[in-house]
This record gives C-alpha cells, structure tokens and sequence, in this order.
C-alpha cells in the first residue's frame, strides 16, 4: 500500500513538473516573439556591426543532370547559425529551460541567394521550424533541392569529369552588414554522400572569399561562399560498349575496303555503307551532348576523321577501278621505277610481291625482226623470180608476217593490262598501310589524351574568369 502510494506521488510529481515547463516554454515563446520587433531589421544592438552567419550546405545527392540542357539538381542538407541578440534570456527565469522552437516567419533569418540557381527557391521555406537558444544562437536546418546552371566539358565524354558550382551570397547585405563562413562539420561530407547510378560525386571543394562588385560612385563587398562538387560519371562502360566500340570496328572496316579485289564489284557499295554507318553513330553522339558544350568531344573527333577517311576510301576505290581495268599501254616510267633497287626496297618493305610489273617489256625488238625477215622473204622472192608462183609465194610469206605481228601485239596488250592490274593492286595495298597506321596514330592520341585529362582544367579555368571584378 505504502509503494502504491509512492507511486502515485511521483507520477503526481511529474505530471506537475511537465505541465510547468510546457506552461513556461509557452511563456517564454511568447515574450520572444511579442518582444522581437520587426523581422527586417538585423538583430544586433550595434547596426554598424556584422552578422557573422555559418552555412553548411554541401551537396550530398544528384537528382538529375540534363546535360543537353546543362541543368542539374542537387539535394543539399542545408544549415545556417547565427547569434540573434534579441533571442536571449535568462533560463533560471524560466525554470531552467535553455532552448526553444521558434517558425521561421517569426524572427530574423539571414538572405541568401544561389547564384547559379534557375528556380526561385534557394533556402528553407517559411514554415521551418528552428531551434533557439538562450545565449541567442539561431540554427536552421532543412533538406533543400536546388536546381543549377551547370555548363559541361564535353571533350573526353564519355570517360569525363563535370565540375558544378554552387554560390551563396547575399545580395541584400554587403560583407559589412552580414559575413559569411564555412562550417567546421563540412568534412562529413563524405559520409552522406548519394550515388543515383549514372553521377558520382567525387570530391568537394569550398571556398570563401569577398567578391568586389564596382560602380562609377559606388564600392561594395558581397561575402561568398562557392561549393565546386566533382562529378564523375559511372556509365562510361555502357557508353563504350554501344558507341565506341561500334565506331572503332567500323573504323577498322575503312582498311578492308582496300583489301577487297577490284573484281568483286562491291567495293564502292562496302565503303559507301561504312561511310553512312559512321555518319549514324556521329549523330548519336551529338544527341548525347548539348550544342553549347565549351569544346568538342574527342570520340566526336575521331569520327569525323573516320568520316573523312571515308570519303577518301571512295575517292580511291573509284581511282584503283579505273586504273584495274585500263586498257592502255603501260608507262614505261612506271614500269622501270619498280624494277629499279628504290622500288624493289619500297615492295619488300611494303610486304608486296610484283610479278609483273619488274618484267621488261621487249616487243618492239621482235616486231623489228620479224619485219626484217619478211622483208627478207620479199626482196629473195620479188628480186630472183617475178612469175605468179613467185607471187604466190610472197603471198604466203604475208599471210605469214601478219598473224605473227597480231599474236605479239595481243601478247603485248594481255601483258600490259597485267600490269596494270597489279599497278592497282599496289596503290590499294600502300593505301591499305597508310590508313592502317593513322588509325594506330589517331587510336593512340586518343587513349594517352583520356589518360592524361586533368579533371581540374575547366574548373580552374571557369573561376579564374569569375573571380575578376564586376561591374554593376
């Protein structure tokens, strides 16, 4: 009975003691508010004295990066503390209570802008709810979502690094009425980070300085603070399976065109289908990638040139077919260059055999003898007998000469044409190493350029232009 009624006073006790605080917390509120004033004036019994304001709101999630239209947006755990001189009290005055809940629309809360930002809603909204307190120290805290102008660096796309920015200020008050600083706890950082499988965020870096704004009759100073988030993108393997790797095959595919045989007849439709495939490949590339990006992708380069040396394969083929089916005498010039020792070093050099081409052409030695002897016969016949036998046999000493003369003049021609073919065959094969090698060149350039990138080197750049001064 004795513990039963322990009981109930204790529950009486605090029951009561509850009631109390809950009475004077209500109390006390409502002398701060009804006490407060105006919430436009800065709370500071010196107005010639600044309002040093902490922010904390480093970027810990990626919702969305458009990147055509180089819009992006973050979620930010976004906090500000302050020292607001006229929330102060005396907490033995109000048994003891050290901290209370004030709304944002009650007091005064610090103006801050987002420089970048393309909506109008850069900070808690009114309805926050802030903790106050007895010493006057502000803190409000809240989950923002900011969507931001963020210009992309499309050069080593897909294996790229973004860097975003992201600039809190106050336009309202200069460095002399509210100074900025950075939160010691921004080293968390790291442990609230939100990947949203395509971005990364990579790294964080803050900066804090006075940004100097000039007139014809003015000087102001607006206190900064600049989050530069790194973005780094994770589905560069899914862009080099269904882009660049396609794009390097097709590439590839340019070389075998010079491997393929005059005499198949298919090679103009082959280089025109490769030249067109790459065209569809370079227009997806550039649908991936905003047209104001500030330099153009690598990958995009490389295709272009895959475009080029297309064209130039067209060119060639339609060059080697002219010459693969010549019906002309061979140039001798030509013919005594590979025979020559510089043209025998060029083909054994260039692994190219000439079988042809090296075998010297002698058919006006034998017409000249065959043209002697028949006028041998003639003159024999004609001098020592004049009768119609004697004509029937120089007759036959023509009938003779002529079909001999046809059948070299027709072996003449068939080797002339084999000439001419193998000719073609060459240009193709030294066509064939040539854009061979500038693949390999152009394949290395590429690789060493991505290698190489600096992910700071439009970072740098941007804010060395924008920390210059402003003319207002």
């Amino acid at each position: 009975m004795e513990l039963l009624s322990i009981l109930l006073i204790t529950c009486i006790i605090v029951t009561a003691a509850r009631s109390a605080t809950f009475n004077t917390e209500e109390e006390l509120i409502s002398d701060l508010i009804s006490n407060y004033g105006s919430t436009s004036l800065r709370p500071v019994k010196n107005q010639t004295q600044a309002v040093l304001v902490t922010l904390r709101a480093p970027p810990t999630a990626v919702f969305e990066f458009a990147e055509l239209e180089q819009n992006i947006q973050f979620q930010s755990y976004f906090r500000l503390v302050w020292r607001d001189e006229k929330l102060t009290w005396d907490p033995d005055e109000y048994n003891g209570v050290k901290m209370v809940e004030l709304l944002r629309k009650n007091i005064w809360v610090p103006h801050l802008s987002l420089l970048e930002n393309l909506e109008t809603t850069t900070s808690c909204p009114l309805e926050t709810i802030m903790r106050v307190s007895h010493n006057g120290e502000v803190v409000m805290s809240c989950i923002v979502i900011t969507s931001t102008f963020c210009q992309i660096l499309v050069k080593y796309f897909p294996f790229d690094y973004q860097h975003c920015s992201l600039t809190y200020m106050s336009w309202v008050y200069d460095v002399s009425k509210i100074e900025l600083e950075v939160s010691e706890d921004t080293n968390a950082f790291e442990d609230e980070i939100l990947s949203n499988g395509i971005w990364d965020l990579a790294g964080l870096e803050i900066e804090h300085f006075v940004q100097e704004y000039n007139c014809s009759d003015c000087h102001y100073g607006y206190s900064q603070i600049r989050y530069t988030v790194e973005l780094r993108r994770t589905q560069s393997l899914f862009y080099g399976i269904n882009i660049l790797l396609p794009s390097f095959l097709l590439s590839f595919m340019n070389i075998l065109v010079f491997r393929l045989p005059p005499d198949c007849g298919e090679k103009i439709s082959f280089v025109m289908t490769n030249v067109l495939a790459l065209i569809l490949f370079q227009q997806l590339v550039s649908d991936s990638l905003p047209p104001a990006g500030n330099d153009h992708p690598v990958i995009g380069k490389h295709i272009s040139l895959m475009i080029v040396s297309g064209c130039i394969a067209i060119v060639w083929t339609v060059f080697v077919l002219n010459l693969y089916h010549k019906r002309k005498p061979f140039p001798v010039r030509v013919a005594y260059f590979f025979r020559s020792r510089l043209g025998r070093f060029v083909t054994t050099i260039l692994c190219f055999e000439c079988i042809h081409l090296r075998k010297s052409k002698r058919p006006d030695r034998v017409g000249t003898r065959l043209a002697a002897n028949s006028g041998e016969v003639k003159s024999y016949v004609t001098v020592d007998n004049c009768g119609e036998g004697n004509n029937q046999v120089t007759l036959g000493a023509e009938e003779t000469h002529y079909p001999l003369t046809r059948k070299m003049s027709q072996k003449v021609e068939e080797s002339d044409i084999l000439k001419w073919q193998e000719y073609a065959l060459f240009l193709d094969w030294l066509m064939a190493i040539i854009v061979t090698v500038f693949n390999l060149v152009l394949y290395c350039i590429i690789i060493v350029t991505i290698l190489t990138q600096n992910p700071d080197e439009y970072h740098h750049g941007g804010h060395e232009e924008a920390e210059g001064h402003h003319d207002r």
